[in-house]
């Protein structure tokens, strides 16, 4: 019968491999679909966003163009620069109207309450100023938050140099478009600057004026990522915020919008290293994805260039996290393949194995009968493929011992001698038959052909052999059974336990040594399995020195690999290299008269289990040593 181990690992081969390979090909599968999942999340999320920033971009552009072609404000550079006619239309002469000019400082109420309005409703302005064709600034209104004194600081005079200066293209514009620009600035951070030109009404030239209105990006920003919710929880895409970040960076490398406030107005070289490889495309105003790490995690992050602003918007995620859920389910996949395989090869080694037995003890009776053993019965269960065959050996040899019995009875000593000669030779005969019916059977029992003839064969010798043939089950388990999932041991209390125990019967006659055993060494093992190793190796260690006077050495510590050892070490009678060799830690292999083989064996078992090694150090006559290698765990484990 083959090796049972050499048979499990064949049917292991057969039925796990394939398993394995569907499990992992779904498993990589698995990732890269999360991958392109986060990765269409990512687009549509930037696509959002670029459209929410030229959608605001649109909206302040229509609230410049209301007021540049408003009559309120072309009276009021009228009025400034005194440029009536000489008559107009009220009858009042150049002279007149000059003077009256020059009492005109402050707009009109219309567009003083427009300014209010807009600079009062947050959206992201920091100055709105008026120059007249002369390139002369009219007025500047800001918010309150900057100049106190109201809603909105309206000024006339008093003007920094350069204030709110525009584009200098704005003065031969022709057309209504307004020209914008990014500029610093150490209050508010990046602004973008648009002058829109005022042309008087019905006319495309010459340009009458400038409004120029400073816009604060991080607000603007701001805006835009609460209308395309990025850094808010997307219950359609399962955005977490934990996991995500946006980056707005200018052509120059400053940070001008980032998640974390911390990081804007910086360089992205110097604050936000990692972000390089991403960096580099977006301030040559280039589209497309990157990844990045950030520490021991790969992010990936898609950008595109925000126009006509000249900034880039990145939105990226931690891939580590997104892809999670896909990873854990992939193992979980990888782990159910292995148990099912490695169930299905347990399930076909215990059939194909009793199949065998069944065989083999037929073919032993009917050995045995052949050879002249007619009492014998062949035994087979009654759900054993091999009951038919037997019950047709056991008609034959019962018919036989009937016939000479009654022979016996009716007939002289001698005709019955002649009868019995005859009747054994025949039996001989038959016997000698059925048993290379069975010999064969072990090599051809696979042909069904075969099988059919021998049936035949059967049925026509007995006439009325009938029967019904069901399978039998036989649970069978394993040696090393279900492990425990490993932890944190401190493997010192354990050995001390198991001498506590032993050594109190032997303390007469034995010597104990733990000298070189620490305080407490911490191992990642199933407690429960382990103990049961360790009191095995010491009671192994106590029967070889019976009958004599010895010591039992105890030791333990770390490897210079960091892996913890158990060293139990006898003065006993040791073992001999070709049993070492051929059969310890085989199972039901022994040199003890009572033994089974099997405790040195399921050491093994367990300690591989546990992830671990044994090893073995011995010579006859000189004692044994065994070593048990563990994994030691992570530091803060054993806290």
């Amino acid at each position: 019968m083959p090796n049972r181990s050499k048979l499990f690992l064949v049917f292991a081969l057969i039925c796990t491999a394939p398993l394995l390979i569907l499990s992992g090909f779904l498993f990589l599968n698995n990732l890269n679909n999360a991958k392109r999942m986060m990765r269409t999340n990512l687009d549509h999320e930037l696509a959002g966003a670029t459209h929410s920033f030229k959608a605001l971009l649109a909206e302040r552009e229509q609230e410049r163009l209301t007021i540049a072609s408003g009559t309120p404000i072309l009276t009021y550079i009228a009025a400034r620069q005194g440029s009536a006619p000489a008559t107009n239309e009220a009858g009042v002469d150049q002279q007149q109207f000059t003077k009256v000019a020059d009492k005109v400082t402050d707009p009109p109420d219309y567009l003083k309450d427009f300014l209010l309005v807009v600079l009062a409703d947050e959206k992201a302005y920091s100055a709105i100023a008026c120059f007249d064709s002369g390139k002369h600034l009219l007025f500047v209104a800001e918010p309150a938050t900057r100049i106190a004194g109201g809603p909105v600081a309206l000024r006339t005079k008093d003007f920094l140099q350069h204030e709110s200066k525009p584009d200098e293209r704005i003065w031969s514009a022709k057309e209504p478009d307004s020209i914008c620009r990014l500029i610093g600035n150490s209050s508010t951070g990046r602004i973008l600057r648009c002058a829109t030109p005022i042309f008087a009404k019905g006319e495309i030239s010459p340009v009458r004026g400038a409004l120029v209105t400073d816009l604060r990006l991080r607000e603007l920003l701001t805006d835009v990522a609460k209308r395309s919710e990025l850094g808010l929880r997307n219950e359609a895409s399962g955005f977490n915020p934990a996991s995500g970040i946006v980056v707005v960076l200018d052509q120059s490398g400053e940070i001008v919008y980032h998640t974390n406030d911390a990081l804007t107005h910086q360089q992205v070289s110097t604050s936000f290293g990692n972000f390089a490889p991403v960096a580099e495309p977006m301030m040559a105003g280039g589209n497309g994805s990157q990844t990045f790490a950030s520490g021991r995690d790969e992010w990936l992050a898609v950008y595109a260039p925000l126009e006509p602003a000249g900034l880039s918007l990145a939105v990226a995620r931690d891939s580590s996290i997104e892809v999670a859920p896909a990873r854990r389910s992939g193992w979980m996949g990888i782990g159910m393949a292995t148990v099912f395989g490695l169930g299905m090869a347990t399930a076909l080694t215990t059939i194909y194995q009793r199949k065998t037995r069944s065989l083999e003890r037929v073919t032993e009776d009917v050995k045995a009968i052949a050879k002249g053993d007619v009492d014998l019965q062949v035994s087979a269960r009654s759900r054993d493929d091999m009951r038919p065959l037997a019950d047709s050996v056991n008609l034959v040899t019962k018919r036989l011992r009937e016939q000479i019995l009654r022979e016996s009875e009716t007939r002289q000593f001698q005709s019955f001698v002649k009868l019995s000669a005859m009747l054994t030779h025949d039996l001989k005969n038959a016997i000698g038959g059925l048993s290379l019916l069975v010999s064969n059977m072990e090599e051809h029992y696979a042909n069904e052909e075969f099988r059919a003839d021998a049936m035949q064969s059967l049925t026509s010798a007995t006439a009325k052999l009938k029967a019904l043939v069901e399978r039998i089950s036989n649970p069978v388990t394993t040696l090393s059974g279900e492990f425990k999932r490993p932890l944190p041991v401190d493997l010192v209390p354990l050995v001390r336990r198991v001498l506590a125990q032993t050594m109190g019967r032997v303390s007469g006659t034995h010597h104990l040594e733990t000298g070189n055993l620490p305080p407490s060494l911490f191992a990642l093992v199933d407690s429960e399995r382990i103990e049961k190793v360790i009191e095995n190796l010491v009671l192994n260690g106590l029967e070889a020195m019976h009958g004599k006077s010895g010591t039992l050495i105890v030791e333990g510590g770390k490897d210079a690999s960091g892996m913890v050892f158990l060293s139990i070490a006898d003065t006993g009678v040791g073992m001999s290299t070709q049993f070492i060799d051929e059969k310890l830690f085989h199972a039901f292999a022994t040199t003890k008269r009572s033994g089974m083989g099997l405790g040195l064996y399921t050491c093994r078992e367990v300690v591989q289990a546990n992830g671990g090694t044994i090893e073995v150090t011995s010579k006859q006559g000189d004692g044994t040593t065994f070593r048990v290698v563990l994994p030691s765990p992570q530091p803060g484990e054993t806290a």
